[in-house]
């Protein structure tokens, strides 16, 4: 248990769950540790800051057990900095925690029981990735003012990772089914602040043999709830002799890979005559809309690409959006799939060249919240979170089509009105972007909240 000096309980014991401390953090921490094994318990280790204590147990005073405090003033060189992270070792268990900093943007590796997860948190969202598998996808994005996570999943149903609930980058090589190889790679790497941002960074081997490798970087940003991703294989050298076992000299061709690269985002389904799941995009300035009419049915669009740049999954009943802004010079296919617990988007992009020492791949930016509208003109998503001074921030992300000038959005909370200016911004291997954003001093996340974007006004429920 992890506690402040007036011992008011920051975290739940840790023998039943790792958690995140949210209250405010005070001058000193300390760790009360508690062993229930064995007459004669082993030592504990406790590391944080790349230092490590260790100890002995002590008899508890009830009997019951074994104690240990641990003073965290020697993890630190002067005054207690966030986010930190303990990792507590006895014998062959280990558990961990993490304290972040309250309302302010942060970063930090969490052990959670379904694995390790690098944690970012801004005004807008909350987001968990993969540390060590997948290839570093997102397993969770939770609204801040609503606490909704988009790519939440059904808890009560045996399942993989990430296949009813998340967002996974793949990949084909040839004509082959999806690669179960990305499944299984680790990767490692940083986040860090950077310019009103926090920017993730990720890297690790895929096919060790093949000499491939993939990388993903994950910005999130302050200004706007926007999540911009930029996922790249590269191929290195294979691990073979350089001649074919016939003897021949190998030719450049042996070395060519065909990839054809997707993503799969997953979430639970609505599935409703009149207002189910579904996926809202547009073709020739026409709004369109996509859903499988049948269960365990993969509706696919090869026939064309969504050359507007964007495509919006929408799910009415629980005001779920979420919108994925691609490149308009080079967009992917339509595809989704509707199975009993899960709904997919699954754009295609056409099959690409990768050669030794080069690099393919593709950039997203994701926004979700809980109010969207679409027409053919374009689409755009508003959520809206509390601020600490008591107001709340309301934000949408569109992407809009040539025309209107100095376009302008309408926030409204309650009885209260703002007009805002749309902000256009230029986003690599995306495109442009608008934004905006509006301040109200009072207000909370029940009162009924509508948004209108450049004449295009929200959808509403049947």
């Amino acid at each position: 248990v992890l506690t402040t000096e007036e011992s008011a309980p920051l975290l739940r014991p840790l023998s039943v769950a790792p958690d995140v401390a949210r209250d405010r953090i005070p001058d000193a921490l300390t760790l009360r540790l508690r062993w229930w094994k064995d007459d004669a318990p082993p030592q504990w280790s406790v590391r944080a800051n790349g230092r490590l204590q260790s100890g002995a147990w002590q008899k508890a005073e009830d009997g019951d057990g074994w104690t240990a405090t641990v003073e965290t003033a020697s993890f630190f060189d002067f005054a207690l900095r966030l986010p930190v992270a303990f990792e507590i070792v006895c014998d062959k268990l280990s558990a961990g925690c993490s304290v972040l900093p309250g309302g302010e943007p942060t970063a930090a590796k969490l052990a959670r029981p379904e694995g390790e997860v690098h944690r970012v948190e801004n005004s807008w969202y909350e987001a968990d990735v993969t540390a060590r598998l997948h290839g570093g996808a997102i397993v969770a994005l939770r609204e801040r003012g609503r606490d909704v996570n988009h790519f939440g999943a059904s808890h009560h149903k045996i399942q993989r990772a990430l296949d009813w609930g998340g967002h996974t980058d793949r990949f084909v090589t040839g004509w082959a089914e999806w690669s179960e190889k990305m499944r299984d790679a680790a990767v490692s790497g940083i986040a860090r602040r950077e310019s009103n941002a926090t920017r993730l960074s990720l890297e690790g081997i895929v096919d060790e043999g093949e000499g491939l490798r993939t990388s993903v970087t994950y910005t999130f940003h302050d200004q706007m709830p926007l999540v911009v991703l930029q996922r790249e294989w590269s191929a290195g050298p294979k691990k073979e002799d350089d001649k074919e076992k016939d003897g021949a000299p190998k030719e450049l061709i042996d070395e060519l890979r065909t990839m054809i690269l997707s993503f799969r985002a997953a979430s639970m389904p609505e599935r409703d005559g009149c207002s189910g799941s579904r996926v809202l995009c547009a073709e020739n300035g026409r709004l369109t809309v996509a859903r499988s009419v049948r269960l365990n049915h993969m509706s696919e669009h090869h026939y064309w690409r969504m050359k507007d740049g964007w495509a919006v999954v929408e799910h009415p009943r629980r005001r779920e959006c979420m919108m994925y802004l691609f490149d308009t010079q080079s967009p992917p296919h339509l595809a989704t799939w509707m199975g009993t617990h899960v709904f997919t988007l699954e754009p295609v992009w056409p099959a690409m060249a990768l050669r030794p020492g080069g690099s393919v791949g593709f950039a997203l930016a994701l926004t979700a919240g809980e109010v969207c509208g679409a027409s053919g003109q374009g689409a755009w998503v508003a959520c809206r979170a509390p601020r600490p001074d008591g107001g709340v921030a309301c934000g949408v992300v569109a992407r809009l089509r040539a025309g209107e000038d100095n376009p302008k959005t309408v926030f409204t909370l309650d009885n209260q009105t703002r007009e805002m200016s749309l902000r256009q911004v230029l986003l690599p291997g995306v495109g442009e972007v608008f934004y905006a954003t509006a301040e109200f001093a009072a207000g909370d996340m029940t009162q009924p909240f509508d948004v209108t974007v450049a004449g295009i006004a929200a959808r509403r429920k049947p």
